[in-house]
Formats: structure tokens, C-alpha cells, sequence
């Protein structure tokens, strides 16, 4: 058959799932655009070398999540990566390429920036003590030898529970599969966790001072990392070309 040859996958556990990963690196890739249509569930399943039960429930996961759709009369078509799709746990490990994890860096920069100004306004001391429960939580799990991403991801939550504009915690709620990706990376390199930790507390200061003005300082600070390792993901051209804007504008 002609058209884009979709990758073999290996016998692993939770074969569905590879399914969707490879078509979707068919898509990140060009090797499949909008309005291509994709190759019969029995081609897939014999490029793939994979059965026929996980092919169907890839397509129907890839379907709901509208990166493909059914046409009548010419089968299943590629629509494109949807937010909901990019969100999705599956498959944010696979378009999460360097422009990603810069684009998750300045998405999180904007939109933390003015949920944790608000949360330093109006936190009550409910929310403080959540923020500082959570804190507590990522410092154990480090102190334990862990790296504490699940727990530095409800630290976040919690300041955005605290800024009182429930919008925040959708919002992050909505990506926090994307930002789990790049936390999991930031915290892989020695010494991040614990700094981490104590980049935390000092959010949790900010906050209890009741100081907007220290809590995005500090809050930028501490996503300073996040940039850099974004940055290195980044081609080399690209990575040139982003440090000379950012030169011009020093």
C-alpha cells in the first residue's frame, strides 16, 4: 500500500497507546497532514504488527479526542492535533519537542505570573496552610530521595486555588499532563529538586507577606530553570535565533 509508512511497535504492555503515539509522531512529523486520510484499520495493524482490537481503540481514543474523523465515503481523515489531544497524558510525551516545552514556558510565565499576584492579595490562611502542606509534601518526598513531581504540581494548584479566581485551576488543570512532562524533566538534573523545594517556600512567603510584588519575583525565579531547559531543546538555529531577539531587547 503507498502513503506514509506508520513505525512497527515492539510487543509491550498497554499496545494502544503506541498506536496513538505513533500515528500522532506521523502527524508532529508532516508525514501525515490535515485531510490525509489514514490507512485501513488491517494496513495499520500489519505495519504496526500489532493486533486489530488496538488499532480500533487507538483510532476511536484519536477520534474523540478530534484528531481524526470519519467521512463518509472516504474513511478516516486526519484532522490535526486538538488542544484536548496535546493535553492528553498519551500523547504530550511525544509532541513535546523544544517549541513546546518553550511555548509551555511562556504560557505558564503569563498565566502564573497573574494567578500568584492574586493569590498573594487574597490568599486566606486556608489556603496558605494548603500551599504549605503541599510545600512540606514535595520536601519529604525529596528528603526521601524522590524528585517530587506530583507533589510540586499541587503546590501550583494550591496557588491558584488561593488567587480566588477558579479559572486558574481550569486553566491549569487543563495542561497539567504538558507541564507534568516538562516538571519531570527540570527535576531529573542533580541538586533541581531541592532547589525546587526551596524555590517553594519562598513562594509560600511571598504569599503569606501578603507581597504580589516579591511573589511574581519569586515565582519567576523559580521558572527561570524551566526556560533554560527549554531552550536547550530548542534546535540550534532556533535556540540562535531566540537568544539574538532577546539580546536586541536586553
Amino acid at each position: 500500500m503507498s502513503g506514509p509508512v506508520l513505525p512497527s511497535i515492539p510487543g509491550i504492555a498497554n499496545v494502544s497507546t503506541l498506536v496513538i503515539q505513533g500515528i500522532v509522531k506521523m502527524i508532529v512529523s508532516g508525514d501525515l497532514k490535515p485531510g490525509d486520510s489514514l490507512p485501513s484499520e488491517s494496513a495499520i495493524s500489519k505495519q504496526m504488527g500489532v493486533g486489530m482490537s488496538s488499532v480500533r481503540e487507538a483510532l476511536a481514543t484519536l477520534q474523540g479526542l478530534g484528531v481524526i474523523a470519519v467521512r463518509h465515503g472516504a474513511g478516516r481523515q486526519v484532522r490535526g492535533l486538538t488542544f484536548s489531544a496535546i493535553a492528553d497524558a498519551r500523547i504530550s510525551p511525544v509532541v513535546l519537542d523544544g517549541s513546546m516545552a518553550m511555548n509551555v514556558w511562556e504560557v505558564r510565565l503569563a498565566v502564573e505570573t497573574a494567578s500568584i499576584r492574586l493569590a498573594a492579595e487574597r490568599a486566606t490562611e486556608a489556603d496558605i496552610k494548603n500551599i504549605e502542606a503541599a510545600a512540606q509534601a514535595m520536601a519529604d518526598a525529596v528528603a526521601a530521595g524522590g524528585r517530587g513531581v506530583d507533589e510540586d504540581g499541587l503546590i501550583h494548584r494550591a496557588i491558584a486555588e488561593a488567587s480566588g479566581n477558579q479559572l486558574f485551576v481550569w486553566l491549569g488543570d487543563s495542561v497539567a499532563s504538558i507541564i507534568a512532562e516538562t516538571r519531570a524533566t527540570g527535576l531529573s538534573h542533580e541538586g533541581r529538586p531541592a532547589r525546587a523545594v526551596s524555590d517553594h517556600f519562598e513562594l509560600l512567603e511571598a504569599i503569606r507577606h501578603h507581597d504580589p510584588d516579591e511573589a511574581e519575583a519569586a515565582l519567576r525565579r523559580h521558572l527561570d530553570f524551566q526556560y533554560h531547559d527549554a531552550l536547550e531543546l530548542l534546535p540550534p538555529q532556533q535556540r540562535r535565533e531566540r537568544e539574538a531577539r532577546e539580546n536586541d531587547h536586553a
